[in-house]
């Protein structure tokens, strides 16, 4: 098998695991809580659904990036939430509801969402472009609903056996991740060099930091519920994107570079973002164990 097949089932079996072991550790009630703060659903896809994709095609007609590198920021936000940020999310909020949730609504948002805001963009610009369904749906199925489901299931009838196999399910997962993102970066490092001028880092770093405060803002009074979507509007789903990109533009070949060079800046532009959050809420934890003469702590309530 020669690297060209062999690096795209590495990454999906590295996502599948990943997702089949946050199945593991998911139950359906997590998932659900999401569902009961109406307030918190509305605000999450009018932030990734709405804002962020009117963002992009904003910077996109203002700042006239190269096509692939356009074509590539617009597939990335019409795309779901990537299956492998929970993994990044958990090590900051303690909400598991949220984190899931959004991770399951984004995912089976879409399935509809995707092809239809395609085609509108299609018959806006008069091109004849079209997502079709089976293409998002197989991609979204594969890498997010399904494992998801047989994770679940393994912890529903087998809690055992699924707290004894999760860690080696995710660590194996994460690893194969990480072989697949390098070989990937290895093999297309010229062409994702070539984009690399003419103000595409700034562009991208621009994009990344308004989705960044989008989510911040929307996500809400809980500090944990703002870092989750921001980190969630920043980062999106390359298999939808690169799907959409192959059955929609097949003859545009650098926007699968442009998609990871956005993968590997967002993974670099955050980091000041959650540097700030996390010595914010280090502030704020001192001051409430440590109140002034005039300050009282007071217990901090999740909203919708």
């Amino acid at each position: 098998m020669g690297t060209d097949k062999f690096v795209p089932v590495v990454l999906q079996l590295s996502i599948v695991l990943v997702v089949i072991a946050l199945g593991l550790k998911a139950s359906s009630q997590e998932v659900l809580g999401f569902w009961r703060r109406p307030g918190l659903v509305l605000r999450s896809l009018l932030a990734l659904n709405v804002i962020v994709p009117a963002i992009v095609i904003a910077i996109a007609l203002v700042f006239k990036p190269a096509r692939p590198v356009s074509l590539a920021l617009v597939l990335l936000a019409l795309s779901p939430v990537p299956p492998f940020l929970p993994t990044t999310q958990f090590r900051l909020s303690t909400d598991r509801s949220y984190i899931y949730g959004l991770l399951v609504t984004s995912a089976l948002v879409s399935l509809v969402y995707v092809p239809a805001l395609v085609a509108l963009i299609g018959a806006l610009t008069h091109k004849d472009i079209a997502a079709p369904g089976r293409v998002v749906w197989k991609v979204v199925l594969i890498s997010v609903i399904v494992p998801l489901a047989v994770g679940a299931a393994v912890r529903r009838f087998a809690p055992a056996i699924g707290q004894r196999i999760e860690p080696f399910v995710r660590y194996t997962g994460l690893a194969l991740l990480i072989v697949a993102v390098a070989a990937i970066i290895v093999e297309t490092r010229h062409v994702v060099f070539s984009l690399v001028g003419d103000g595409t880092v700034l562009i991208i770093a621009f994009v990344i930091g308004l989705a960044l405060l989008t989510g911040h803002q929307l996500g809400g009074p809980d500090p944990e519920d703002r870092v989750v979507l921001a980190l969630a509007s920043a980062a999106r789903h390359p298999g939808v994107a690169y799907a959409v990109a192959a059955a929609t533009i097949p003859d545009e070949p650098k926007v699968g570079a442009a998609i990871l060079l956005y993968l590997l800046l967002t993974a670099l532009f955050r980091t000041p973002y959650v540097v700030w959050w996390k010595r914010t809420r280090q502030a704020e934890s001192q001051l409430t164990k440590h109140p002034g003469p005039a300050q009282a702590p007071s217990p901090q309530r999740r909203s919708a």
